[in-house]
């Protein structure tokens, strides 16, 4: 009987794969989510939800992948969580923190059962592309008081900036500012859409227009990185319109919010000076940080022991000593060297929204304590891998042909 109930959830799953699959991508849409309070449940995010629901209907596929692809990996965060209750450092953090980074590694599983081919990744970039007009459009809506976000308010009566929130039910922005920092990555894979102009002008308007009143400084730099590669790339084909377009509106937020733009860059040099910082929170967090890791080089103080630390390479480092490096490395080499490598251009631009995400938001922000960055940096890690993946695939049926041909004649 247990033979035979196990034949037809078996053959269930086999059927319903087609519908899990859309269950992937409904999960990956929905990252624009905010967390959503529930009855005796509490707040949850969506797409973690939905995600890890497809992963549990996936999972002899999903675990499979895991241990192949990841065994080193997981075997660090093991440890990790181990050592924090050696150290009697456990708490409430310890599982929820590598569970940010167990999302990584899940969404690349899961890509890689589901994403077979360049349309599928074309989806994917369509994917994240409309994940960044949706809380772009949705903060410019709150921050003109029509809807909730959560926008730096720029308050230009008094000349200084404010952190401002509100908080409704009608839109479904992701409530921390800090998601505008991934938002202009996702120009990268805008310019290269066969889409109208008038529905590209829109986007970039939306998303420019976004990071601009957001005051979000990593938000500034991933705009400018993300311009600059664009720049780089299509330096023979720029389109004259959406040129235009971004400048204008560059040109327009500079001129009404140039002054409040320098004052948030004024702590950084301020710390570069040896000047006391205004993030004085921050700053003594890193420097906790830093002691920590003096402390426990090797295996780290345990997972979760830091958190909120804005700096994603020391919190890693901190936690799991320099075994951490096991994880790190790979999310760093792999895009360097599909960016200076003979890949194609689909490849360096997953490879250039990688880097651009680990040069700003993973380097500057708590990155590892909230899931919707998370996702999102294994939606482009895993955008990365699948193409590269793909990529190799056409270049090996190719020789292939080209052997078989010669053969022939």
């Amino acid at each position: 009987m247990i033979f035979g109930l196990v034949l037809v959830f078996v053959s269930i799953i086999i059927v319903m794969e087609w519908r899990i699959k859309w269950l992937f991508w409904i999960g990956t849409i929905l990252m624009f989510c905010r967390r959503i309070y529930f009855p005796f449940i509490g707040e949850i995010e969506p797409s973690t939800i939905v995600l890890c629901v497809a992963a549990l209907l996936m999972i002899h596929s999903v675990t499979e992948i895991l241990l192949v692809r990841y065994y080193l990996q997981l075997f660090v965060l093991v440890f990790g969580i181990f050592n924090a209750y050696a150290l009697g450092n456990q708490g409430n953090e310890t599982f929820t923190w590598s569970m940010a980074i167990m999302i990584v590694f899940i969404f690349s599983a899961l890509a890689e059962i589901f994403i077979k081919s360049e349309t599928d990744l074309d989806w994917l970039s369509t994917a994240f592309i409309i994940i960044s007009f949706v809380i772009t459009f949705t903060g410019i809506l709150g921050y003109i008081g029509l809807a909730d976000g959560s926008i730096i308010l720029a308050d230009n009566s008094s000349g200084t900036a404010d952190d401002y929130s509100v908080y409704s039910r009608t839109y479904g922005i992701a409530y921390n500012n800090t998601v505008l920092g991934y938002a202009p990555i996702s120009l990268i894979f805008l310019s290269e859409k066969k889409w109208s102009k008038v529905m590209k002008i829109i986007i970039l308007f939306s998303i420019a227009g976004a990071v601009l009143i957001s005051l979000k400084r990593l938000a500034y730099l991933s705009l400018l990185f993300s311009a600059i590669y664009i720049l780089i790339r299509d330096k023979s084909r720029v389109k004259l319109l959406p040129f235009l377009a971004g400048s204008l509106v560059i040109a327009f937020g500079t001129y009404l919010y140039g002054h409040l733009i320098l004052g948030r860059f004024e702590g950084i040099r301020d710390v570069f000076l040896g000047n006391e910082s205004p993030d004085v929170n921050r700053t003594s967090i890193i420097a906790y940080a830093w002691q920590s890791i003096r402390q426990h080089p090797i295996a780290g103080s345990g997972a979760g022991y830091l958190i909120f630390v804005h700096n994603g390479y020391l919190e890693m480092v901190g936690n799991l000593g320099v075994m951490a490096l096991v994880i790190l490395i790979p999310w760093l080499y792999k895009p360097f060297a599909a960016l200076v490598g003979e890949a194609d251009s689909h490849q360096k631009n997953w490879a250039m929204s990688c880097l651009i995400y680990l040069s700003t938001i993973f380097l500057l922000e708590a990155a590892l304590n909230r899931y919707e960055l998370m996702w999102i940096f294994g939606l482009l890690n895993a955008g990365l891998l699948r193409s590269i993946k793909i990529h190799d695939s056409g270049k090996y049926h190719i020789i292939k042909w080209k052997k078989e041909k010669l053969a022939y004649q």
